[in-house]
């Protein structure tokens, strides 16, 4: 049985059991660490399943709510220290994202482009597939940003297009991908991972307009 958390905005709990899988939401009327157990313990024993059952905790690192991955995280070190045969495998959203389209991305850079809140958008840049700058935080109404017509440009929120100046518009939408996050997509990618690709730790992005 796998268990996977991603607290990074809608606070969401898989299980997988026997390839089946179900996914439950932790409602934001209650704290996520008081609910997580709860929800969890109720949903097992309709599974007929127990902590013991479980092989592998995944766990979405970012950028998101930075707070609930530590959440995530603290709760499963928690449940490792009483069943020590659960292992912990970590993933950062960037991650997920340039894996899925690795393919279209390998030979070239590319812009990664995830909307925080407001004008702010998390930003990765790759180059051939792997990360060459660490994530920042952007504010497009603080920030004139250079759309290289070079780069590749992924995105995961239409209002984006607002921010591409509409001289490079057209060059933009030739060249850019916009991508629906997906619980399945966390799931897909996350069982591809060893348990050593990343340090199980939130994800931390400095604001890139307040250098």
């Amino acid at each position: 049985m796998f268990l996977f958390l991603d607290f990074t905005k809608d606070n969401l709990i898989g299980f997988e059991v026997e390839k089946h899988f179900y996914v439950k939401k932790i409602n934001n009327n209650k704290k996520t660490s008081e609910r997580i157990n709860e929800l969890i313990i109720k949903k097992l024993n309709k599974l007929n399943k127990d902590y013991v059952d479980i092989k592998k905790i995944y766990i979405l690192l970012g950028p998101g709510s930075f707070t609930g991955v530590r959440t995530a995280i603290s709760f499963s070190k928690s449940l490792r220290l009483i069943h020590k045969k659960i292992e912990i495998c970590g993933i950062s959203k960037f991650r997920l994202i340039t894996d899925l389209f690795a393919n279209k991305i390998k030979k070239t850079k590319c812009n990664v482009f995830l909307h925080n809140h407001g004008s702010k958008y998390f930003l990765q840049k790759t180059q051939n597939g792997f990360f060459i700058k660490n994530p920042e935080l952007i504010d497009f109404d603080n920030h004139e940003f250079k759309f290289y017509s070079s780069n590749d440009f992924i995105y995961d929120n239409m209002k984006f297009l607002e921010n591409v100046p509409s001289s490079e518009i057209k060059n933009f939408q030739e060249k850019a991908i916009f991508y629906s996050y997906n619980f399945d997509d966390f799931k897909k990618i996350s069982k591809k991972m060893k348990k050593s690709d990343e340090i199980i730790r939130p994800v931390y992005i400095k604001d890139f307009y307040t250098r």
